[in-house]
């Protein structure tokens, strides 16, 4: 199952009626194997996703950026850049300016990007995704490593997928972004948690010296074994927690607590959202994981969460942004899953006798 990049296809009306492979000036993008967004990119291969310039030429961005200070109608005691990007348009023979910002801003190419998420697998990963978003002003790609590890492997052996995410704008609204990820391979989840003793996310601001921090984003972001090391640690005891079924319910209502009133439908929205997280909890992707636990419930909590947020201003941009990780008032939301999982387990795990 493949499930996250093809799920997007149902909340993103922006990127409808594209065939494959066909240009769309506000989207683009390449993936192994499997189409995107109902049909909008690329479909690579092996030897392309373990090639950074077939990548990246595949997903549509083998192009720069440069500044060009703004000509002003008034006087400012300031200047402002435009930030200009080729390769723009069918023929790729346009220029089109993504943004302005500050003197303080220092640029990043694409290829430069990709090449530092590179230099943290040190060449022992492949291009899983990679594409741009509302004209290029958002460029991202998931790079994942050789490997996977198993919750349970003598039991469930639920396969997490070890990747690293990087993301960045050309206008000044993000900083570069690299953050470990798991993702759920039955079901495409991204189970981000704030481990205490291993980083996740390195942030780098425009507006620094882009090589020297990115020399230290590596060092750090190389202990992603160790993030992955206690995220499975974590895994394996939260499914070792087996749970009452009246424990189940519990964890999502006090997540999710039932309103007193239908005011605004908000009652009928909260039983359409416990009967999505019943129907995950017992559906097809959850399957393998026999009886009632923890780890199984905070799946289906994250699943929910990922699969069912609605889309701002009819784009999916956000949706995507979130279940890759790099939303953190919705990384924080799962933190809290986790942390209710784990504590209505401990207080009512099914105890065998």
């Amino acid at each position: 199952m493949r499930g996250y990049w093809n799920r997007l296809d149902q909340f993103d009306h922006t990127l409808a009626d594209r065939t494959p492979g066909s240009y769309n000036a506000y989207a683009s993008a390449a993936s192994l194997r499997v189409p995107l967004y109902g049909g909008l990119g690329t479909v690579v291969d092996e030897d392309v996703s373990k090639d950074t310039g077939a990548m990246l030429k595949a997903s549509g961005l083998d192009w720069n950026v440069r500044l060009e200070e703004a000509n002003l109608h008034a006087g400012s005691d300031k200047k402002w850049y435009e930030v200009i990007r080729d390769g723009f348009g069918e023929a790729a023979d346009q220029e089109w300016v993504l943004g302005m910002v500050g003197g303080q801003y220092k640029e990043l190419q694409n290829r430069d990007l990709f090449d530092f998420a590179d230099g943290l697998v040190h060449g022992g990963g492949y291009w899983d995704v990679a594409g741009q978003f509302n004209y290029g002003r958002t460029v991202f790609g998931v790079l994942k490593f050789d490997r996977s590890l198993f919750i349970d492997p003598n039991g469930a052996n639920d396969e997490i997928e070890d990747s690293i995410i990087v993301s960045t704008s050309h206008n000044g609204s993000t900083a570069i972004v690299a953050a470990n990820t798991a993702m759920r391979l039955r079901c495409m989840n991204a189970l981000t948690s704030s481990l205490k003793n291993a980083k996740r996310v390195f942030k780098i601001r425009h507006t620094t010296n882009l090589a020297d921090k990115m020399t230290v984003a590596r060092e750090a972001l190389n202990l992603n074994r160790l993030y992955m090391d206690e995220f499975s640690k974590m895994a394996n005891e939260m499914i070792q927690l087996e749970l009452t079924k009246n424990a189940v319910n519990e964890i999502f209502e006090t997540l999710n607590p039932e309103p007193e009133a239908n005011t605004r439908g908000a009652l009928t929205k909260w039983e359409t959202k416990r009967d999505q997280f019943h129907g995950i909890y017992n559906g097809a992707t959850l399957e393998n994981l026999d009886g009632d636990n923890a780890w199984k419930v905070f799946n289906a909590l994250t699943e929910q969460k990922d699969w069912f947020a609605a889309p701002r201003k009819g784009t999916a941009e956000r949706v995507m942004a979130s279940g890759s990780g790099f939303i953190e008032a919705d990384n924080d939301a799962k933190d809290k899953m986790r942390e209710v999982c784990m504590a209505v387990a401990n207080a009512h795990r099914l105890v065998r006798v």
